[in-house]
């Protein structure tokens, strides 16, 4: 393994770690643009990571992948929850009626 490549998985540790903040934010903020703004950088930071997975993976150590790889469901449940929010009415709790 290069030292790119180790820098490459920091790199994507670095954009899971960034997501995970992002959405730390989007639990904890009120306004919802800026929660909005917060999720769409949580899931460009997925998206980074994902397509560096797919890139990757193969050449990559399988333990280093595994890693990355969990990092990545940990975000990908996270932003299944706000989009699950997203659907339920603010006053009752319970999906919206379309």
């Amino acid at each position: 393994m290069t030292e790119n490549d180790s820098s490459d998985s920091e790199l994507m540790a670095l954009q899971l770690a960034n997501a995970n903040t992002y959405l730390d934010t989007a639990d904890l903020i009120t306004n919802p643009d800026v929660k909005a703004r917060c999720l769409s950088q949580a899931t460009e930071a997925h998206n980074v990571v994902a397509n560096w997975l797919l890139s990757f993976s193969g050449v990559r150590p399988k333990d280093e992948v595994q890693k990355i790889e969990d990092g990545l469901r940990k975000v990908i449940d996270r932003l299944a929850l706000h989009s699950s929010d997203e659907r339920k009415s603010p006053q009752t709790g319970r999906p919206k009626e379309m």
